[in-house]
């Protein structure tokens, strides 16, 4: 385990408030495991610019409503 993997398991301690020596083994264990191992479902992130708009109920998205001629 090095250095940054232990500082990464104190901040993450801290910000769950258990300052334990578990609580950062734990985290620190985490952060090494996270490093090595990409999650199963890790997927790119998405920025808001990314999301299309909300489209608002009832609409398809086109500005026609449901059922009304096109």
């Amino acid at each position: 385990m090095t250095h940054e993997h232990v500082v990464a398991g104190l901040a993450e301690a801290l910000r769950a408030g258990a300052m334990t020596a578990d609580a950062v083994a734990l985290e620190a264990r985490k952060a090494a495991q996270a490093e090595t191992e990409p999650a199963p479902d890790a997927r790119p992130a998405v920025g808001v610019r990314d999301v299309p708009a909300r489209v608002a109920p009832g609409t398809s998205g086109s500005g026609h409503r449901e059922g009304e001629a096109q």
